[in-house]
């Protein structure tokens, strides 16, 4: 999600509301961390006189526009009021610098230009935000949060949400019967005084990340004493990320090594799992998966990333338990392939092969597996839908899913399997009485999500201490909106950059990605460079051969048209195989 803010300060007033000598500086401050540490596409900033005009537009624009579906964050530090109504009804304003105060026997029953807060927060329940974060450091600013809360609640029980999920996280400087103060031996006020060092590094976790609730915590202890008390009125969003380290901590302190960690158009493996990013949802579902029962079916289109999570994440968690690890593709012979690699594990061990191999025959693997030296063994069959496309002999097939089923079947924690599986073969199963043990531990690897894109790109490049420019990931992630399904495209592509790095600053730069063509232009630069190394024969056979490799019907789907579309026919088979 991309992130949008909005900062403001308002020092200058008119009678009877004082000048502020602290507002500037705190927005600016707020601001420059913000900028440095919160990864914001866009961070406005209103300072000094500030109008409500201008306020209204800055607001507008970022819920409205800016913010559609992605984040948002209000600071706002300057005065605020609550003007007493009919009957007694208290309405808070935020005060601006040509606001015009109504006075009567000393109390405020009336403004002229200033922003109501229910107006702004009826603004607030028009956004089709992901997440908001309100910070008021003014007087009065808990009664106004109140008037935000309750607003927001109603709104949330009255309309439909069911496209962004929305989380809100308010935080006031003070009660509603306390000041926000600021004292002029201080360089900025009480409130923001904490909440920036409430966003240091040093209060970071071991991710590197401060989220709300845990600026929202530091803040308060730091105030106490202080004669006011910050109010939290959070609706669910205390995980919301306000300022990110990582990346500086990559860059700052670890050793720069010049490996490539992205793996292009292969499978991540255990040795490269230091690299693997972007899979943390993914891999709780698994996990728990596991728990339940000790198998699963990793299932999603072509290209999701379903090798790489078993084998960079689940692969190295189950090796540290002590599980002995057999990984195996069906190919044509999925039944003496299991076979090969069972005897393959017992090569260094003092048991009797033959004896195994003979068990394997005459009682069934599920036997010869009780003889195993091992305390426990975990079997991955990868690329499960081969015993579909490349296994034609009907009974090998049967006797080997047959032979996964009793595995299955035993529910052991000491006998572990999972397979993976392309969507499109999920009907193959029917057949052969696998639907209902799918259902049920089926573990579907999604399209990810831009949060998790990010970290597939900036990630890998951090733990070789290096750093990624902002306008590069934004215009990647761009480009990757546009060629959905395009996880090998997008690692195929961050490989190529990598060989395009700055090495005398370790960063990733727009202009390296602009001068190779973006993700497209390197797979395709690639494709046209092997192909024109090729014979005249040989350019016209690889272009039979790309063509029968690709596969139509509803695995087409998984083919940008957006991108297939630019390109020649054949060249299009070429792109698909690749």
């Amino acid at each position: 999600m991309a992130r949008y803010g909005l900062i403001v300060g308002v020092s200058q007033y008119q009678k009877p509301l004082g000048t502020l000598s602290k507002t500037v500086g705190d927005a600016k401050a707020v601001a420059a961390v913000l900028r440095q540490h919160g990864d914001f596409e866009d961070l406005q900033i209103l300072t000094g006189s500030v109008t409500r005009e201008a306020l209204e537009t800055a607001l507008s624009r970022l819920l409205l526009e800016q913010s559609d579906r992605h984040e948002a964050l209000i600071y706002y530090t300057g005065h605020a009021v609550v003007v007493k109504g009919a009957f007694g009804k208290k309405r808070g304003y935020l005060a601006l610098s040509n606001s015009k105060l109504k006075v009567v026997n000393g109390e405020i029953t009336g403004i002229e230009d200033g922003i109501a807060l229910d107006d702004l927060s009826g603004l607030t329940g028009q956004a089709v935000v992901s997440n908001l974060v309100m910070i008021l450091d003014c007087c009065h600013s808990e009664t106004l949060l109140e008037e935000t809360q309750g607003y927001l609640q109603r709104s949330i029980a009255t309309q439909s949400f069911t496209e962004v999920k929305k989380d809100y996280f308010l935080v006031s400087a003070c009660r509603q019967f306390q000041e926000a103060y600021a004292y002029k031996s201080q360089e900025y006020s009480v409130f923001t005084g904490a909440l920036l060092a409430s966003l240091g590094r040093e209060r970071a976790n071991d991710r590197g990340i401060v989220n709300a609730s845990a600026m929202y915590g530091y803040i308060v202890e730091q105030l106490r004493g202080s004669g006011q008390e910050a109010v939290d009125l959070g609706l669910g969003g205390g995980s919301i990320r306000m300022v990110d380290y990582r990346t500086m901590a990559a860059a700052s302190e670890r050793q720069v090594s010049e490996e490539n960690p992205y793996q292009g158009l292969l499978a991540f493996e255990p040795q490269t799992a230091k690299f693997f990013f972007g899979r943390d949802t993914a891999w709780q579902r698994l996990l728990t998966k596991l728990q339940q029962r000790p198998f699963a079916f990793v299932v999603g289109v072509s290209g999701s990333g379903k090798s790489s999570l078993v084998r960079a994440k689940l692969w190295t968690h189950l090796e540290a338990q002590g599980y002995q690890v057999l990984v195996m593709k069906p190919w044509s012979n999925p039944m003496q392939r299991l076979k090969d690699k069972l005897t393959e594990t017992l090569a260094d061990r003092a048991v009797d092969i033959a004896a195994v191999e003979a068990c394997m025959e005459e009682e069934g693997v599920l036997a010869a597996i009780d003889r195993f030296p091992f305390p426990k063994l975990f079997l991955l069959v990868d690329q499960f839908e081969e015993v579909f496309t490349v296994c034609t002999r009907l009974p090998e097939r049967q006797q080997f899913i047959q032979s996964l089923v009793a595995i299955m079947e035993r529910s052991s924690r000491e006998l572990m399997m999972v397979a993976t599986m392309r969507a499109d073969f999920l009907g193959n199963c029917g057949d052969y009485q696998l639907d209902a043990v799918i259902n049920d531990q089926m573990v579907w690897v999604s399209t990810m999500s831009p949060a998790e894109l990010q970290e597939v790109i900036v990630q890998p490049a951090a733990v070789q201490g290096y750093t990624v420019q902002n306008d590069l990931v934004r215009e990647i992630l761009r480009e990757v909106k546009e060629n959905p399904q395009c996880l090998p495209l997008l690692e195929f592509g961050l490989q190529e950059l990598w060989e395009r790095r700055d090495r005398q600053a370790h960063h990733l730069t727009l202009d390296h990605y602009e001068a190779m063509g973006g993700l497209v232009g390197a797979i395709d630069r690639h494709a046209e460079t092997l192909f024109s190394q090729q014979s005249e024969q040989g350019q016209a056979w690889m272009q039979q051969i790309f063509l029968k490799l690709v596969r139509f019907g509803q695995a087409a789907q998984s083919i940008s048209s957006s991108a297939i579309r630019r390109l020649p026919a054949w060249r299009r088979a070429r792109r698909c195989a690749s």
